[in-house]
């Protein structure tokens, strides 16, 4: 399998395709705001989404480039700016774990251990290319996609304001 490489990362395509589709259907899986969700979820819950976009920006421009094409310092910038804004926010979601306990019970050990970790793999890997940790956060991605697919219909998440 080859990756895409251009100023300090490698992302295997695998990964652009499937984390696209994963994004779309995360939060297309969110739930009306229920009576339960304090103002600190709703904000947790912004930064939820604020992170998966970032993520997805990411993957717009990987996306649309050609498998063994250098990137541009631009895009670099913005992709390197794109994965540290989903990493940052994301972190924020995991200081909330009473709303990732009413998201779901066991959501907190995969945003953790899969979701956040694989977006730090990226970062590394995209200061110091690695094939081998393009392939971790790869994994790690779809790992937490996979178990978010199979308990989605468990995962209430409070839509977007």
């Amino acid at each position: 399998m080859s990756t895409i490489s251009g100023h300090g990362h490698a992302v295997t395509p695998s990964n652009i395709g499937r984390t696209l589709l994963a994004a779309l259907m995360l939060l297309a899986a969110c739930s009306p705001i229920r009576g339960d969700w304090t103002a600190q979820d709703l904000e947790s819950a912004m930064h939820f989404y604020k992170s998966q976009r970032a993520n997805k920006e990411y993957l717009r421009i990987v996306r649309g480039s050609d498998i063994n094409r250098k990137f541009t310092y631009e895009e670099s910038m913005e992709l390197g700016r794109e994965m540290r804004t989903a990493l940052s926010e994301a972190r924020q979601v995991a200081a909330n774990p009473g709303f990732l306990s009413k998201v779901h019970p066991d959501i907190r050990e995969h945003y953790r251990n899969e979701y956040i970790r694989s977006l730090e793999l990226t970062l590394q890997n995209m200061d110091h290319p690695n094939y081998e940790i393009a392939e971790l956060a790869d994994r790690l991605y779809n790992s937490y996609v996979d178990w978010y697919l199979e308990h989605q219909s468990e995962i209430h998440i409070p839509k977007e304001r």
